[in-house]
C-alpha cells in the first residue's frame, strides 16, 4: 500500500537527498532508521516497508548491495533495544513475569541499548569496510 500511494518513493527520495552521493551515509541512514523502527515496531513490518524503499533507490541508479545488508542488520539487531522489539524478548518477558519478576520498560531499555548500539555500530563498521565490494 505504501508503494502504491507513493510513500516509499518519497522516503527513498528523501534518503537520497540527505545522503547525496555518499554511500556510507546512506548505509548509516538505512541501518539507523531500520534499527530504531525495529525497536518500536515489529521487525517484519519494518523490513517489509523498507524493501520497496531500497528497490526504489536501486531503480534510481543507487548501488544498493550494502543497503540490503544494512536492512538485515537493522531489522534484527535493533529489536534488542526494547522489550517489544523482538519475539524472543516478548517470550523472555513472559518467562520473567511467570517467575514473579515483573519487567519494566525502563529497566530493559538500559541493557537493551548497551547491547544494541555497539552491535549496530559494529555492523556499520564491517559493512563500511566492505562497501567497495558491495557496490
Amino acid at each position: 500500500t505504501l508503494r502504491y500511494v507513493g510513500v516509499t518513493d518519497r522516503i527513498a527520495g528523501g534518503l537520497k537527498a540527505v545522503a547525496g552521493t555518499n554511500p556510507a551515509l546512506l548505509l548509516a541512514l538505512v541501518l539507523g532508521i531500520s534499527g530504531t523502527l525495529t525497536a518500536i515496531l515489529d521487525n517484519i513490518l519494518v523490513v517489509a516497508t523498507f524493501i520497496p524503499i531500497v528497490a526504489d533507490l536501486a531503480a534510481s541508479g543507487t548501488a544498493v548491495g550494502g543497503l540490503w545488508w544494512a536492512l538485515l542488520f537493522g531489522g534484527t539487531l535493533g529489536g534488542n533495544a526494547t522489550m517489544i522489539g523482538s519475539t524472543a524478548n516478548i517470550v523472555a518477558i513472559g518467562m520473567l513475569e511467570k517467575e514473579g519478576h515483573p519487567a519494566r520498560f525502563g529497566r530493559w531499555l538500559g541493557p537493551g541499548l548497551a547491547v544494541t548500539l555497539p552491535t549496530l555500530a559494529l555492523a556499520f563498521l564491517l559493512l563500511w569496510l566492505q562497501l567497495p565490494l558491495l557496490q
